[in-house]
């Protein structure tokens, strides 16, 4: 199944999965981000809708946040994850940021997705010098959730969907055209990341689920959307924000410098934000798709357990 992706501002989401307020988003497993339940309860379709883009008004400070396309996780179709640091500004009045993860985890949800919403921005008036009043970032929140679709697990029963067992008394066996032969456990699980694959029908597992989830987060948002260079760029906007000023002679006091300044700053976080919702919609969750990092994390879990299959079938000299 592939997983759905979404953004959205303070009052959109973006995730990865079919909703009214997101146009894409990533699911994994019963397609957890943006493809639509089909009526098998383990075999589900996502469509993946278009990015729609928000005009820019003349001076460049009304863009509107744009909308994060869901991503699912598919069943057949028709990681370690690292975080990515951020550097401090040196010699500035103010440090560059990191950004403060706040995702909340419901498991267990009717579906897998993934949904950041669209990034807050928090900021300060501080004052520059005798001439100018400043802005001085003090946060960068990520928010959003992500839902786990629980998957059958009977470890003592010989029953699918179910998720591997391979002991004595457990869930596999040797018996031909059996649907936990241990061999139709092994391809069911081996053709997850590849072309036409994905979660199921037959044998899969929640921690999959779970990795494919959490690398559409720390992965396909948090690092290739908000921090990349080439999408979001965190550390050029918090830089270029810490930049801006308002003259103390027009803007008296901080609070007439925090209205004048607002827009300016608005205009900066939604541009910011935009960039790294065109980046996470752009990024392919789909099965054998060497860009996609929520079927390569979930492949990671299921290797294991194929492995444990194996090993069983060689013990027991199948």
């Amino acid at each position: 199944m592939k997983e759905n992706k979404i953004h959205s501002s303070s009052n959109h989401q973006i995730r990865r999965n079919n909703s009214p307020f997101f146009s894409n988003g990533k699911k994994e497993e019963n397609l957890f981000f943006s493809r639509n339940n089909s009526t098998t309860p383990f075999f589900q379709t996502i469509k993946k809708e278009g990015i729609k883009e928000n005009k820019i008004n003349s001076k460049g400070e009304q863009e509107q946040e744009e909308q994060i396309i869901p991503k699912s996780e598919s069943p057949f179709e028709t990681e370690t994850i690292t975080k990515v640091n951020t550097k401090e500004e040196k010699g500035g009045a103010c440090a560059i940021v990191a950004p403060t993860e706040n995702q909340t985890i419901n498991n267990p949800a009717a579906d897998n997705t993934c949904t950041p919403s669209f990034p807050k921005i928090e900021w300060d008036v501080i004052s520059k010098d005798d001439s100018n009043w400043g802005v001085c970032v003090s946060s960068l929140k990520l928010e959003g959730n992500i839902n786990i679709k629980p998957w059958a697990n009977k470890p003592n029963t010989m029953t699918v969907p179910n998720t591997s067992n391979p002991v004595d008394g457990g869930n596999i066996n040797n018996t031909a055209g059996s649907d936990n032969h241990w061999k139709a456990a092994i391809d069911d699980m081996e053709d997850y990341d590849k072309p036409g694959g994905g979660a199921g029908p037959h044998w899969h597992s929640v921690d999959a689920s779970i990795a494919h989830e959490n690398a559409h987060w720390s992965i396909d948002w948090v690092r290739d959307s908000i921090l990349d260079s080439g999408a979001g760029d965190w550390n050029k906007t918090n830089k270029e924000i810490n930049e801006l000023t308002e003259s103390k002679a027009s803007s008296t006091t901080k609070a007439d410098a925090k209205t004048k300044l607002t827009p300016k700053v608005n205009a900066k976080r939604i541009s910011f934000g935009n960039k790294a919702v065109r980046k996470y919609n752009s990024i392919p969750d789909t099965p054998g798709d060497p860009k996609g990092a929520g079927y390569k994390a979930g492949a990671s879990v299921l290797s294991g357990l194929i492995t444990a299959v194996r090993n069983y079938k060689n013990n027991k000299g199948w």
